[in-house]
């Protein structure tokens, strides 16, 4: 009756029973061949023996304890007369029962079942909390019945529920997976590791193939998530009941108080006046029992024998039941159960009651009342337990006991991947959209402790699970650290990456495969504190310290990637840093963790005591020196460095790049390939943009350090580099004056070449003078590059604070008519135009108004007053132009060093007695420089034919920087001008142009030779570069007069032989012309 009824509670009930089923046919069975055969012999009822057969039949398989099972096929084989042939099909029906076993195939009944009772059971509890403050006896009567039918309704589905995961479980342990199927299960596995390990772990494991048989592999995917969901639906229906006991258990005391109660003194009354009218004394007796037994009057006054009275009188006896919340114990609830069904039973004789059951101890009409009393009574012992039934119908302890096994296999213990609740664990690490059901597995450890030292006593048992626990949890938190890790560097690539970019990439690949799945990952960093094994633990803060770790690790390597490439990785350096800011600012929503400038600083080595430089700038400088200003050229049209052809310097030695780097220390698996497709584009050049990254990247005080460096770099070049070979240089230049215009621009090329091609064969000319020409105009453009950057990013600011500081531009003709404001307080650093600023900032002003209306509110006060004090100290903090020019700078410092060191008056050359230039051969830079401008234009066949590289190509635009700023400061531009070879072939040039193809040949005459063939070409390409190099200069020489004033200088007049020269008062600035 308790099987077909479903009258049972815990699942350990049910599976009791049906090996009560098992044994009663055993016992009934003889041992003896010719005995008493229970499956055929007619004195069985078979009625009662075909239901106990189809009981059987839905329950092949039995659970025992722990690990252990039982078959109906193995229990009914002990029968001497079982004829396993022809009765086992009829028995036992394996191969149709074998889906009820399932769980995958239940899960959707059981999820449906615990959202509706969910629901169910919060509304019950929230009317209980509703009505703790207006307590209606009647409605509270309504609502301890409401509330007792909801919590049997709750553990019957509890045990349901647990009763499948069990009989699963069992079902695994009897029916493992084929010889065939473990091959190649282990053959898999084999395959991950090598064969060294594979050799260790034989040794170390044993011979546990069985266990892996019926539980590793025996558990596919489907079963693993169908396990783990209807583990966390019992467990969280579970721990949902037992927050409630407070509120709940009273109300169920006082239901089992008043039911009781109700059937004791109502419904026994009028069966207690039959049974002592009828004179049947042992039921009046029995029911009598029940009475003392159980019975509360009210006010203590006794009535236990209004049984006396007639039958109208005890109809209208008013029974007032005292309400209490102190139900009977279990003890009295058993007895009462007992005498119950004695007398209401069929077989009790009593309830015969003659021909017509006419005179039967209990009328139909009363039996009704009696037997629900009795179905409901059953739950009482369970309610009464309420917070041990709960415990125990959510107890999966039997999931990791593995002893049977152990002992089986000759085991000492089996691995930890080899144990089910790890493989839970994996499982759902594995699957996202189960992150949230992670302590569930977690808890069937704690399961296990906790059954191993309050029922087990075995202090080894909880040590064997408590050593798992820990080698588990510490394998979980690194899990899930690493897998939250690569989850939040995953959703910043997605953030980062350009969305055009993306959806031609989805495009193409037609799909979008670039989308992250959402993980639920802040649900679970949401525990601060869960009780593993009856210990409190922080998972937040444990998860925190591996994401710090892993956080600088990563910035280490992308540092180590820079330091292992050129400087044009500071793009790669700039776009990972801001990627794992950016993963650090999605982890930074629900984990504690450090700052990220803390972690960038401390891995860059720029906060420990004894550094003053961080990494990226000591690499940036070591680039810039060993490589950048040596080995690339400038081009001011795209304002880029290119590398050349040839370079002089030996190769830089750098570290070697990082291997074997997790791709989620880059942008992910998916965007790796994405990230470094977009940044290969910048590995060619280093220009606006890796400059802007380097600001990006560098702290403001690196900035300084890096143009310091420069600059020095500029001084010792131009000093102890560029210095010496000048002097070499200088006296190999042969005299030479302007050729005759009437050679030609060919004839007048043909004789600077013959007369400087010995100095072109100079051999240190262009590893030494070039290459160091070469690195001061690149130290000077690089000055100049990173200073038009800022200027970029310092107008962007300024506008922004010129709307809430209330500046405006002062026209010229304002400015000049003396109608601007007295508050025009500046300009900026190159005069492009002035402001003028108020004396209080229009934002500061509607703050101000804004507080005097709110003065009436104090809090409101105190909140504006503090922002507009904080307001004006940022106003005044900010002056335009306090900034000094980095590039104004550089040469003003350069001009200083040269002055000092002698330089200035070493190339400023000769003068004639006469106080005219000396023409044919001054000594000067401006001579020199235009030696080294010619050499530098010239081309050989081969750079002609473009087989080869010329040195324009090679020294190119930072040759023509570092000249022109050493002419600037020099203050020798206009003599340059007047008496360069380049620019006065050019002149000739335009005057009578050189050919670019040969003359046609004339009709009936005979062909003269052309005497300029065999140099025109050699001619064309020496205008074609002295063309460029001339813009280049008028380029640079404007830059330069715009941050580097030359000083005044008077005009000197020439008169006639005799009389003493006169100085005018008239002036010019950034004039160096000496005039006849």
């Amino acid at each position: 009756d308790s099987l077909e009824q479903e009258r049972h509670i815990l699942p350990e009930e049910k599976h009791c029973f049906y090996r009560v089923l098992l044994q009663l046919i055993y016992l009934c069975d003889s041992p003896e061949l010719k005995g008493f055969n229970v499956f055929k012999n007619k004195k069985i009822n078979q009625k009662l023996f075909g239901r106990m057969k189809k009981l059987l039949q839905h329950m092949p398989v039995i659970p025992l304890y722990a690990d252990m099972q039982t078959s109906t096929e193995f229990s009914l084989q002990a029968c001497k007369h079982f004829d396993r042939d022809r009765m086992l099909n009829e028995w036992v029906q394996k191969a149709k029962r074998a889906p009820e076993y399932c769980l995958s195939n239940v899960q959707k009944e059981i999820r449906a079942q615990y959202t509706s009772y969910s629901s169910q059971f919060a509304s019950v509890t929230n009317a209980i909390r509703d009505s703790a403050s207006h307590a209606d006896p009647v409605k509270m009567q309504n609502l301890a019945l409401k509330t007792f039918d909801t919590v049997v309704t709750g553990l019957k589905h509890l045990s349901s529920w647990s009763g499948a995961v069990r009989e699963q479980a069992a079902w695994k342990y009897c029916y493992g997976i084929s010889d065939a199927e473990y091959r190649k299960a282990r053959e898999k596995e084999d395959a991950k590791v090598s064969k060294e390990d594979i050799k260790k772990d034989q040794k170390s494991r044993g011979n546990p193939e069985e266990y892996e048989k019926v539980v590793r592999y025996n558990y596919s995917d489907q079963d693993l998530y169908a396990l783990i969901d209807v583990i966390g639906m019992i467990k969280g229906l579970g721990s949902l009941m037992r927050k409630a006991e407070n509120i709940i258990s009273p109300l169920l005391r006082l239901r089992i108080h008043e039911e009781t109660q109700i059937f004791i003194q109502e419904e026994l009354a009028r069966p207690l006046r039959k049974a002592h009218k009828r004179k049947r004394s042992k039921t009046k007796d029995t029911m009598l029992k029940m009475r003392v037994y159980c019975a509360d009057w009210l006010d203590g006054v006794d009535n236990t024998s209004d049984y006396l009275n007639r039958k109208k009188e005890i109809i209208k006896i008013d029974r007032r039941i005292p309400q209490r919340n102190v139900p009977p114990s279990i003890t009295q609830i058993f007895l009462l159960r007992r005498m119950m069904h004695t007398i209401f039973d069929d077989s009790n004789p009593g309830m015969r009651g003659g021909l017509l059951g006419l005179d039967a101890d209990l009328k139909s009409s009363w039996l009704e009342s009696w037997r629900e009393f009795h179905s409901r009574s059953f739950y009482y012992k369970y309610l009464l337990d309420y917070r041990n039934v709960i415990k125990g119908l959510c107890d999966m302890s039997y999931l990791w006991f593995r002893e049977f096994h152990l002992e089986l296999t000759k085991c000492v213990q089996f691995p930890i991947e080899m144990s089910l609740p790890w493989l839970l664990t994996d499982f759902v690490l594995r699957t996202p959209s189960l992150i949230t059901n992670i302590f569930f597995a977690i808890d069937i450890w704690s399961d296990c402790a906790e059954l191993g030292l309050s029922e087990l006593n075995q202090q080894f048992l909880f040590d064997e699970v408590e050593a798992e626990v820990n080698l588990a949890f510490d394998q979980l938190i690194f899990n899930v650290a690493k897998q939250m890790f690569v989850y939040a560097k995953d959703c910043a690539s997605q953030l980062m990456l350009d969305k055009g970019y993306k959806v031609a990439l989805e495009h193409l690949h037609k799909g979008p495969y670039l989308d992250v799945d959402n993980k639920r990952f802040r649900t679970l960093m949401e525990q601060h504190h869960i009780q593993i094994m009856g210990r409190s633990i922080d998972f937040q803060a444990l998860v925190s310290q591996h994401i710090n770790r892993y956080l600088r690790q990563n910035v280490d390597h992308a540092l180590n990637r820079f330091e292992s490439h050129d400087l044009t990785a500071i793009m790669e350096l700039s776009s990972l840093l801001d990627h794992i800011q950016l993963t650090h600012s999605i982890m930074a929503e629900y984990l504690n963790i450090d700052p990220y400038q803390e972690i960038f600083k401390e891995i860059n080595e720029a906060v420990t005591l004894g550094s003053f430089r961080g990494r990226v700038v000591i690499q940036v400088i070591r680039e810039l020196s060993a490589d950048l200003l040596g080995n690339l050229v400038y081009n001011s049209a795209t304002r880029r460095f290119v590398r050349p052809h040839e370079t002089f310097l030996p190769p830089v030695e750098r570290a070697a790049l990082p291997k074997h780097v997790p791709a989620y220390f880059m942008y992910g698996n998916r965007y790796n390939k994405v990230f470094f497709n977009s940044l290969k584009l910048t590995r060619g050049f280093f220009g606006i943009p890796h400059m802007e990254a380097l600001l990006r990247v560098l702290s403001p005080g690196d900035i300084p350090l890096i143009m310091d460096e420069c600059t020095r770099n500029v001084e010792t070049e131009v000093d102890r580099g560029l210095l010496p070979y000048t002097l070499s240089i200088f006296s190999a230049i042969p005299p030479m004056k302007l050729p005759s215009a009437t050679f030609g621009a060919v004839g007048a090329y043909t004789f600077y070449d013959l007369k400087l091609k010995s100095l072109n064969g100079y051999e240190p000319l262009r590893w030494g003078v070039f290459q160091k020409l070469r690195e001061i105009g690149n130290s000077l453009c690089f000055i100049y590059l990173l200073e038009f950057v800022m200027q970029q990013s310092e107008f962007f600011e300024f506008q922004m604070q010129s709307f809430f500081r209330g500046i405006t531009p002062v026209s010229k003709r304002r400015k000049e008519e003396g109608k601007e404001d007295e508050s025009v307080t500046g300009s900026n650093e190159q005069g492009a135009g002035t402001f003028a600023q108020p004396d209080e900032s229009p934002f500061l002003s509607i703050l101000q108004e804004s507080e005097e209306k709110l003065r009436q509110d104090p809090v409101a006060d105190a909140r504006v007053s503090a922002l507009i004090r904080n307001v004006r100290e940022a106003e005044g903090s900010y002056d335009a132009g306090a900034r000094t020019s980095y590039f104004s700078a550089a040469v003003h410092r350069l001009a200083v060093t040269m002055h000092q060191q002698g330089i200035t008056q070493e190339w400023a050359g000769t003068i004639s007695g006469d106080g005219l230039l000396e023409v044919s051969s001054p000594r000067d830079f401006a001579r020199l420089w235009s030696v080294l401008q010619f050499l530098l234009c010239l081309s050989t066949q081969e750079e002609i034919q473009e087989k080869g590289r010329s040195d324009l190509e090679n020294f190119g635009e930072s040759m023509v920087w570092a000249g022109c700023t050493i002419l600037h400061l020099l203050n020798q531009r206009n003599r340059f001008e007047l008496l360069d070879f380049s620019y006065y072939l050019l002149k000739l040039d335009e005057i009578s142009p050189i050919r670019r193809e040969p003359a046609e040949k004339k009709k009936k005459k005979k062909a003269q030779a052309d005497p300029e063939a065999e140099m025109r070409p050699f001619a064309l390409a020496f205008m074609k570069g002295a063309a460029y190099v001339r813009n280049v200069n008028e380029y640079v020489f404007s830059i330069l007069e715009a941050h580097y004033d030359m000083p005044t200088r008077h005009i000197q007049r020439f008169h006639p032989s005799g009389a003493e020269p006169e100085w005018t008062t008239d002036v010019f600035a950034n004039d160096n012309n000496q005039s006849k």
